[in-house]
């Protein structure tokens, strides 16, 4: 079970999230962050594709198709992604291993595919700081809230 139950997590005030459909390239677990490929597809980011100049999202659970948290977007399927904005707060995740001590910890993408890692500002692309404080030691990825970095 999902240690969040939803993607977009806030605020009450921000009633229309923007987000954009596209068809899933792979099966894309909800959180993970994603970007658009030449045909339009959604494919996993990596720390080499999340770079300034790409337009990055995150991987909603497509309410849409009545999937939950719990269920990848599957392959060759429409699905939805939250665009960043900095003013809500999203579930997203973290790579297994990770301990994040603080609130606004900077996070970048993490060489697996999709998912965030503690990043040094300076030396890494941040996309994102993380809204609580978390010791990832669970054995898998888990979500957790965070603020979109500023675009």
């Amino acid at each position: 079970m999902a240690r969040h139950n939803k993607i977009h997590l806030g605020p009450a005030c921000e009633v229309r999230p923007q987000t954009e459909e596209g068809i899933a390239d792979v099966a894309i677990a909800p959180g993970s962050f994603v970007i658009k490929d030449a045909t339009e597809q959604f494919i996993l980011a990596t720390a080499a594709l999340a770079i300034e100049g790409n337009e990055v999202y995150v991987a909603s659970e497509n309410w849409a198709q009545g999937l939950q948290v719990d269920d990848d977007n599957i392959a060759d399927q429409s699905m939805i992604a939250y665009k960043r904005n900095p003013r809500e707060i999203l579930a997203a995740l973290v790579i297994n291993g990770q301990n994040i001590t603080k609130r606004d910890t900077p996070l970048k993408v993490s060489a697996t595919a999709g998912q965030l890692d503690i990043g040094t500002p300076g030396t890494d692309h941040i996309v994102a700081y993380s809204r609580e404080v978390f010791n990832n030691n669970t054995g898998s990825a888990q979500l957790v809230a965070i603020r979109p970095a500023t675009l």
